[in-house]
């Protein structure tokens, strides 16, 4: 009979938001495993937001952005 035993934590992901007129917004994995169907969304309150509010990245590797 085989056994596995798995340790899994919480993903550790950095957000940095930057700008002024345009907001740029970067995701990176600091954590040390890769991820994958990373849920996201985007809630600016007082502001126009042009662009997608919300999406999936399907894969974003550590330290990558």
């Amino acid at each position: 009979m085989d056994a596995w035993l798995i340790k899994t934590g919480e993903p550790s992901i950095k957000i940095g938001i930057s700008g002024g007129f345009g907001v740029t917004l970067a995701i990176k994995n600091t954590g040390e495993e890769d991820l994958s169907n990373v849920k996201w969304s985007v809630d600016i309150n007082g502001a126009i937001f042009f662009g997608r509010k919300e999406g999936i990245i399907p894969s974003l590797n550590r330290g990558k952005k």
